[in-house]
């Protein structure tokens, strides 16, 4: 991306509606020296995804078709110099306009023939991409259009139907794009309509080093009086932006019920030397130092973290998943949470965790891993709720300070100290711990569940 001092050009894109002027735009800073196609690229993964911006999916899918056909790369273009004006780039014939009606292919005119020659070229083995490149359309409007004119039940028996064959180079360049935005090898198969074990291949073949998370740039050590001061700050920080964010009025009056130091010092003594050594590191922990920490087996209280990954050889962050949890039942702690986490259930009474990892071909025999723990030594009710309050928040503050929310607020994500980009795997947690009421405890607590296992 452009620097400060370097000198700019803009390139733009205009969409149009049928007929009607051009109502969305996109306009790109290129920085003097920059390769023009490369930096269009980054800008497109920078836009994420987001399957309900039609106008995001079709800038995106007309960059990726630039860059699968290599069409700037083959005649290298350096910006010229000059800043600070907008300079008219050649753009290959094919553009990212919206055409008129009279000029669309047949194939997106409305009726019968249109889904009789979709469905053709689906019995032929194309696949979303083919007819992506070929419509000049982005992948997830095809997506759409298919569903819609099959219906999925006749889509999905026609997708069954896997290419066979040699990779023509073009499916080779949309494989490292698709690697490159993250999406999973069962999301990569389904847009090439290749074989997982085909696709495997290919991947093994290109390597892994592309598939990578960004590298971390500066020094990786630094001394351990510094990292511990690193990571005093930073629980500040995460307990600070917490207090700003959204939470239930139960939970903002128990907040206040006792001072910062006195919350935090009872969190910080519960976790353990080598996560606090993960926390106040300059770069993310790594999936393997995750692996690394210690198995989760006691009755306490605390927080964990539970770590799944895809069957798949080749893996990237999308097949990794860190779900971070609490327990504080008395008598049960950590350990009976697990147990309820992995207990067989039928299909009908399935946690949601438990859909995920049927659905999304994710190994069952994953880990779990201790956070944070702290000593229930009484089951009077006002003990084991002063308990659940103090893990149920330290949840909160490393489910933040981990990124392992599935979705969150700009705010909250922020509180994650490191780049998302770095990060080597999934959140897979699906809420803030303070936007729900922690339950209180029963005169039975051992045999109330309190609170609901994803």
């Amino acid at each position: 991306m452009p620097t400060v001092n370097q000198k700019l050009e803009y390139i733009s894109f205009h969409f149009q509606e049928d007929d009607e002027p051009a109502d969305v735009a996109w306009t790109f800073a290129i920085a003097e020296g920059e390769d023009l196609i490369e930096s269009l690229k980054n800008y497109a993964l920078g836009m994420g995804k987001d399957p309900s911006d039609e106008y995001v999916g079709a800038i995106q899918s007309y960059i990726g078709y630039l860059y699968a056909q290599n069409l700037l790369l083959q005649q290298p273009k350096t910006i010229k110099q000059s800043a600070g004006s907008e300079t008219d780039v050649k753009i290959p014939q094919k553009s990212p306009k919206r055409k008129p009606k009279n000029s669309i292919p047949a194939i997106l005119l409305p009726g019968k023939e249109r889904e009789e020659e979709i469905e053709l070229r689906l019995q032929q083995g194309q696949s979303f991409l083919d007819l992506a490149s070929t419509l000049q359309r982005s992948r997830i409007f095809i997506c759409r259009e298919a569903k819609r004119l099959l219906g999925e039940h006749k889509l999905k028996t026609l997708m069954k139907q896997n290419k066979k064959g040699q990779w023509s180079e073009i499916e080779m360049q949309y494989l490292t794009l698709l690697r490159q935005q993250r999406l999973s090898l069962r999301e990569i198969t389904m847009w090439l309509r290749r074989t997982k074990p085909s696709v495997e291949k290919k991947l093994r073949e290109l390597g892994t080093t592309i598939f990578e998370p960004t590298a971390v740039e500066g020094p990786q050590q630094m001394p351990l009086g510094l990292q511990e001061s690193l990571f005093n700050t930073r629980l500040v920080d995460v307990w600070q932006g917490l207090l700003q964010s959204d939470m239930t009025e139960k939970w903002r009056k128990a907040l206040q019920g006792k001072s910062t130091e006195d919350w935090l010092s009872t969190i910080s003594a519960g976790i353990p030397g080598n996560v606090k050594k993960l926390l106040g590191g300059l770069r993310p922990p790594t999936w393997g130092e995750l692996e690394a920490l210690l198995s989760t087996d006691t009755d306490d209280a605390g927080v964990y973290a539970r770590l799944v990954s895809s069957r798949y050889e080749i893996q990237t962050v999308s097949d990794r998943y860190l779900y971070v949890g609490s327990a504080s039942r008395y008598g049960g702690g950590l350990n009976m949470r697990i147990s309820e986490h992995t207990v067989r259930r039928k299909r009908s009474d399935e946690s949601r965790l438990q859909r995920d990892i049927r659905k999304k071909d994710l190994k069952g025999n994953d880990r779990f891993i201790t956070l944070m723990v702290m000593k229930m030594n009484s089951p009077k009710k006002e003990n084991v709720l002063e308990v659940r309050l103090t893990v149920t928040l330290a949840e909160a503050i490393l489910t933040m300070w981990l990124g392992a929310l599935k979705s969150s607020s700009l705010q909250l994500q922020n509180l994650c100290p490191w780049d998302p980009q770095t990060l080597e795997y999934t959140g897979w947690s699906s809420h803030n711990p303070l936007t729900v009421d922690v339950v209180e405890p029963s005169r039975s607590e051992d045999s109330n569940i309190e609170t609901h296992c994803e």
